[in-house]
């Protein structure tokens, strides 16, 4: 169970497009990513895990394909490692 104090920064996004910035295992890392990443300015958030209990950390997520290629663009400007999953960013 997450405690109430975290639990704003894990989110159900409602997008079909996530923007991946990293993958933890310990769930402290990826909240400590998260806040990073919103210091930049980013609408970061921990977006589930992965089949193997990573917890996905995202910038954000995109209705539509267009969006989310086009902020993945600008994104790799400053982190060329993120990348584009397509599909439920809770699973």
């Amino acid at each position: 169970e997450i405690p109430s104090s975290h639990a704003e920064t894990i989110v159900v996004n409602n997008g079909n497009y996530f923007i991946v910035a990293g993958c933890f295992k310990v769930l402290e890392n990826a909240r400590n990513y998260v806040e990073s990443l919103k210091a930049k300015g980013f609408n970061a958030s921990i977006s589930g895990q992965t089949d193997g209990g990573l917890n996905r950390v995202i910038y954000n997520s995109f209705s539509t394909k267009e969006e989310a290629i086009a902020a993945i663009i600008e994104i790799h400007k400053q982190d060329p490692n993120a990348w584009l999953l397509a599909g439920s960013g809770n699973n």
